[in-house]
């Protein structure tokens, strides 16, 4: 995958927070940029000089897609080895926040809600079909219920 994804010797740089080709410094750069490193692949969408998406493929399975929202927020999703959601998770400058997801084998098992990294609000576990086995409530990483 990482011979026919490369756009080599395509380089982009970041200048006042957009990013542009390294030989047109004059228009943001808008389209996919690909790279590969060791048995990693990354393709990368951009639209006037802002990331939009980043997908991470290892061995040529996707194992993170990351999508970059215009007020500095991601939506980061990971997969198993099966290929099977794991994780969603969203983050604003860094940490979580908003809700998370965890999968166990492709089945929804676990629920928490962060604001600025810490525990803030339901903690949910499933069962198999997806019946709540257990419901927490936290504020700022403390258990009240």
């Amino acid at each position: 995958m990482s011979d026919r994804l490369t756009n080599a010797p395509l380089e982009l740089i970041v200048l006042n927070g957009l990013s542009y080709r390294k030989d047109n410094l004059k228009e943001p750069f808008s389209g996919t940029f690909n790279w590969s490193e060791g048995n990693c692949d990354v393709v990368s969408i951009y639209e006037n000089g802002i990331r939009l998406n980043q997908k991470i493929y290892e061995e040529n399975r996707l194992v993170s897609d990351v999508v970059y929202r215009s007020d500095g927020s991601e939506n980061v999703s990971l997969f198993d080895d099966e290929g099977n959601i794991s994780v969603i998770n969203n983050l604003k400058n860094g940490k979580l926040d908003g809700v998370t997801k965890v999968f166990i084998g492709g089945v929804h098992r676990v629920t928490m809600t962060y604001r600025n990294g810490k525990k803030n609000g339901n903690f949910i576990i499933y069962d198999l079909n997806g019946h709540m086995l257990l419901v927490e409530y936290y504020v700022d990483n403390i258990k009240t219920i």
